[in-house]
């Protein structure tokens, strides 16, 4: 994560916006103080938690504001520090969050500031939002357990995909409501005990559902799911050669809009007789899907692991007689290198290095992440891993080396991604202690410094467009930063390659990194090159533009 570090000027001034001029400060004293607003009516919040914390964790002080929303924090130590709000039926927020979702940033207070205050800041708070409905089967109330649930839309590598982010369980009368839902589109489902997941208004299919748009503070009403007394479809039963009784057999439906897209559909469990079965499974085309780990416990990414899949075309007609057989998965073996560009002897090696392997694609079969040490020479080799679509990275313990790139049989994959489907023998990585950085000042239209931006950085080539998988490990080519009181940014570690960089003062989706986004902002973009240890500067023009 790139932290957006600010530096406070604590000079005495009159506050504007109606802050009356704090008096009485002397030299060295310190107030940090502002308002809560509501971020839809931008009225002032009353009965807010904010609390000022340190990054050190050395200091933290907490009140609550009064009706007008204000805050005030008196002569906090020299450290960096960030300010989180809370209040009931509100998403909790922060400083130098725009808009819902935003990450928040720091500010540093100096142990010579001169006297003065700080006390401009506006934070501004996200009402949640409720869906309620009534849910019926057969035309009647459930007797049966049922749970509905709240999907909501986010972009996860490039693709649209719906999450569960709320759960409830309706009442007597099917009755239901999901609260403390954040702004965005959703699908409401309902899953109710031997009988499949159903979309509202009676969808079996996600993917004909019904879209709901629910605004900031929105409470939408008369939700109908409807399941059908009779379900259509056919049974579909096999056995897992090779299986233990109870390993998870996962029926996975393909989305006819995206084939490439998979929703998980129903799960069982092997029986003493290694043998599956799903009844009723609506017409369409599936995957059969069953994954083990060596070992008892299946939680562990240490351990190898044993798959086994097959696609079928479910139709009217009962599918029985499947017969699955557990493979075993396949490892990835590399070396990491170490490449100073500083005199011998001046920066020591780290002293423990870890190579993370991280599904990344949403058609994987859950997999899951493997990290392994690597030996004296450099060289690792992970547990046998499920087929499908990883990343590759480093984690280093030490802060002054950096991952510079990553290559699979001799393709630069760094910042992507590869396809695992046999053993993998060739993967390097190369690591430097002298990253790349970008750095630069946003101007408006009239060539003034502003900070009232998003700094966003993407490659310049398309194909790494449509994947966006970050985790600690692996070298990221996309990042978002605000720039400080004065218009300047910098992002200190970037891989070695060609960027686009551009700086837009309108609302920023933290879902930026779709495709059909960057597609439109890669015109407007301005160019960059970086190579190893280069410090490249992009001075940008503020565009007008809100990326949603």
């Amino acid at each position: 994560m790139v932290e957006k570090i600010f530096s406070v000027v604590l000079a005495a001034a009159v506050v504007c916006g109606g802050v009356k001029t704090i008096q009485g400060q002397t030299k060295g004293s310190v107030v940090v103080a502002g308002v809560i607003r509501d971020r839809h009516s931008a009225e002032p919040l009353g009965e807010v938690a904010v609390v000022l914390s340190s990054k050190t964790g050395r200091s933290a002080m907490r009140v609550v504001t009064a009706d007008d929303g204000r805050f005030r924090f008196d002569n906090p130590a020299p450290d960096e520090y960030t300010i989180f709000a809370t209040k009931t039926d509100y998403e909790p927020g922060g400083y130098g969050q725009r808009f819902s979702g935003e990450e928040g940033g720091w500010f540093k207070v100096e142990a010579n500031s001169p006297a003065g205050l700080f006390s401009s800041l506006v934070i501004q708070l996200t009402k949640f939002g409720s869906i309620s409905g009534t849910l019926r089967v057969n035309g009647v109330a459930p007797a049966l357990s049922s749970t509905i649930k709240a999907l909501r839309k986010t972009w996860e590598n490039g693709r649209e995909v719906y999450k569960v982010t709320q759960t409830a369980v309706p009442n007597l009368q099917g009755a239901f409501r999901l609260p403390r839902l954040v702004p965005g589109q959703y699908l409401v489902a309902a899953s109710v005990v031997g009988r499949q997941t159903v979309f509202s208004p009676g969808q079996f299919q996600q993917q004909a559902a019904s879209v709901i748009e629910l605004g900031e503070g929105a409470d939408i009403e008369a939700i109908g799911i409807d399941v059908p007394g009779k379900v259509p479809g056919a049974r579909v039963s096999g056995v897992v050669s090779g299986g233990r009784s109870g390993t998870a057999v996962q029926l996975v439906a393909l989305s006819a809009a995206e084939p490439a897209a998979q929703i998980e559909f129903m799960t069982t469990n092997l029986d003493r007789n290694l043998a599956f079965a799903f009844d009723p499974v609506p017409p369409g085309r599936y995957f059969v899907r069953a994954v083990q780990y060596d070992g008892q416990s299946q939680s562990s990414v240490l351990q190898d692991a044993q798959w086994a899949v097959a696609q079928i075309n479910v139709e009217d007609s009962d599918l029985i007689g499947l017969e699955l057989r557990m493979a075993p998965g396949f490892e990835v073996k590399g070396r990491v290198t170490l490449k100073s560009q500083k005199t011998e002897g001046s920066n020591p090696a780290p002293r423990r290095i870890s190579v993370g392997v991280v599904p990344v694609a949403p058609t994987d079969m859950n997999a899951k992440m493997s990290v392994v040490g690597i030996g004296d020479t450099g060289e690792f080799i992970t547990p046998r891993l499920l087929p499908g679509t990883y990343a590759v990275g480093a984690l280093i313990a030490a802060n002054s080396w950096f991952v510079q790139s990553v290559s699979v049989d001799g393709k630069d994959v760094t910042g992507g991604s590869f396809q695992l489907t046999s053993d993998q023998d060739h993967v390097e990585i190369t690591v430097t202690d002298q990253p790349s950085s970008l750095g630069g000042i946003v101007r408006d239209s009239d060539g003034k410094a502003t900070n009232n931006a998003a700094v966003l950085i993407f490659p310049r080539d398309s194909n790494r467009w449509n994947f966006r998988y970050v985790f600690e490990a692996r070298p990221n080519l996309f990042a978002q930063i605000r720039p400080d009181s004065g218009g300047t940014y910098s992002i200190r570690i970037l891989p070695p390659g060609d960027y686009l960089a551009i700086a837009v003062d309108g609302e920023v989706t933290p879902n930026w990194q779709n495709e059909n986004i960057i597609k439109k902002l890669a015109p407007l973009a301005s160019p960059v090159s970086l190579s190893v240890g280069m410090n490249a500067t992009a001075n940008l023009t503020l565009k007008s533009l809100s990326i949603k």
